[in-house]
């Protein structure tokens, strides 16, 4: 489940606003842990090699497993999270929603109030409807064609298993969706967010409901569900390289074993490109990095997945002159 990120929580929904009226006192920065500052150099490529290790070790198997409780795990954090939210709140989850919407001054991080149906309309971040729309494109699109998604379905025995399998995850995502709606929401009623860090919406609201072990649990699941993300991207570009550039595009005819030997070379080298990516791309809004990620999905992947399914006429070298 993509994107997502236990970290993106409130991103969506929390780039420009702030709570209603009549709010409990603001979080102060020093009663939240630090989860940034130049100190993360090392744990980036801690987190690196676990993934690299998994991949290159196990493989598909271990990928799998993590994928599978990390999705369910991040599906039961969201849901707690959010009872909890409105519990503290007092409401249920319509007038919780409809007191932002009836609040005639919602603070934003600038300073600047706006009345609750403009906090909720679009256009309060994205002024041009184009680009708003291009980005709901792109998430939309994007979903089906990632590539650690797609190799999901190479380990359904059946195509009915398939089937069920799609249609499970699509439940379990929409659900989750809806569960950020009011964790986004959240993070601006109780004023738990920083203002110089979007990325930590989702801990500091969880910190915030249920102290630091709720904090702690949160941050754990942030954890996995970086594994499980990164290890499928590393399985799926490996899977690419090995089989389909190496052995089909050029040609070069090797035995089994010489091809996972590959894909394990192949993920190692991916893995370390990966480490390096992510410690240029400090600082950086997770929400923008994974709109991008989506974006790439959207206009390379997909259509080059559409036309080999649906298109008879479809030839190799148009697909990788549209990718």
């Amino acid at each position: 489940m993509k994107a997502g990120v236990i970290l993106k929580i409130g991103l969506l929904l929390d780039p420009a606003g702030d709570p209603p009226v009549a709010l409990p006192p603001q979080v102060e920065e020093n009663d939240v842990p630090s989860l940034d500052g130049s100190e993360a150099l090392l744990p980036r490529m801690d987190v690196g090699a676990l993934v690299i290790l998994i991949v290159a070790t196990a493989g598909m198997i271990s990928t799998t497993y993590v994928q599978f409780i990390k999705g369910f795990l991040l599906l039961v954090t969201a849901l707690g999270l959010t009872i909890g939210v409105l519990i503290v709140a007092g409401k249920d989850p319509v007038s919780f929603i409809t007191s932002i919407l009836d609040n005639k001054s919602v603070l934003l991080p600038s300073g600047k109030t706006v009345t609750g149906d403009v906090f909720l309309s679009t256009g309060l971040k994205y002024t041009n409807p184009t680009d708003f729309a291009s980005l709901a494109i792109g998430l939309i699109l994007g979903t089906a064609a990632l590539p650690h998604v797609l190799i999901r379905y190479y380990t359904a025995p059946t195509p009915a298993d398939a089937r069920k399998s799609t249609v499970v995850a699509i439940g379990a995502i929409g659900v989750f969706y809806i569960l950020t709606l009011f964790l986004g929401l959240s993070a601006n009623y109780f004023r738990t967010y920083d203002a110089t860090n979007q990325n930590l919406s989702a801990p500091l609201l969880a910190n915030f409901i249920g102290g630091e072990v709720f904090f702690s649990f949160i941050s754990s699941i942030a954890f996995a569900t970086i594994l499980g993300t990164v290890a499928g991207l590393i399985m799926a570009a490996a899977g690419a390289i090995a089989h389909d550039i190496y052995t089909e595009y050029l040609g070069n005819e090797r035995s089994d074993e010489t091809t996972l030997r590959i894909s394990k070379l192949t993920a190692v080298g991916v893995g370390i490109l990966a480490i390096v990516l992510g410690i240029v791309a400090k600082g950086q809004n997770v929400a923008f990095l994974v709109g991008l990620a989506f974006a790439i999905a959207a206009s390379a992947n997909l259509p080059a997945l559409l036309c080999t399914i649906f298109w008879k006429g479809t030839k190799e070298r148009g697909i990788v002159a549209g990718i």
